[in-house]
């Protein structure tokens, strides 16, 4: 199934955090920083993004539609035009992990303008720690507020993301998973071996660009 996105109906594949706190303009950076601009022409394109932008980029660059997530769109819309100039197709979409609405949206959102998801790299971070004040710094004193946040992002939002996807798992249609969580449960259910590549081509079962 391909969508409005993805006309070519290439494999669809989603990084929930495709964006890096260290990016410029990111949190952690302006932490550093402060508000004095950061000139990121020194640093490669492949790595202006981090692990997720990274590996959006490898995946886009093998023949796939890469979705990227993130929580503000525009965090994401310069890796967007990167993927877009080196030749690739992707799209941003925004998705909160503390919100089970906002995954629930995404999910769809992505099935209308993308297609069926067939690769999930799950890349999410939380370090709303790392500013509080030396006094909150022991975990006894750590807010309960970012506690929770915390588990949303680490625990829950997995949760509620693999049940959003796991239909692609049930067996009806013989999908195999490249996810180490969810491929042995997806190769019972379709009688198929698990299928645990780490190279993206054969992960989403696209042909590598030459």
């Amino acid at each position: 199934m391909s969508g409005t996105a993805n006309p070519a109906g290439l494999p669809v594949v989603v990084v929930i955090g495709a964006t890096s706190k260290w990016q410029a303009g990111g949190r952690n950076t302006r932490l550093i920083h402060g508000d004095k601009p950061v000139d990121e022409a020194s640093v490669p394109v492949s790595a202006r993004w981090g692990i997720g932008g990274a590996v959006a980029q490898k995946f886009a660059a093998e023949g796939c539609c890469v979705v990227m997530t993130t929580r503000h769109r525009a965090n994401a819309e310069g890796l967007r035009v990167a993927v877009a100039e080196q030749g690739g197709t992707g799209l941003v979409v925004e998705l909160d992990l503390a919100e089970p609405a906002s995954i629930r949206a995404a999910f769809a959102e992505i099935r209308d303008l993308a297609g069926e998801p067939e690769v999930l790299v799950y890349n999410a971070g939380y370090i709303e720690g790392r500013d509080l004040p030396p006094e909150q710094e022991l975990m006894e004193f750590f807010p309960d507020a970012m506690f929770e946040t915390a588990l949303d992002v680490a625990c829950r939002g997995p949760s509620w993301w693999s049940r959003k996807s796991s239909r692609r798992c049930d067996g009806r249609g013989g999908e195999r998973s490249c996810s180490p969580t969810t491929s042995g449960r997806c190769a019972a259910a379709s009688g198929q071996p698990a299928h645990r590549s780490t190279t993206p081509g054969s992960c989403c079962g696209a042909s590598p660009r030459r």
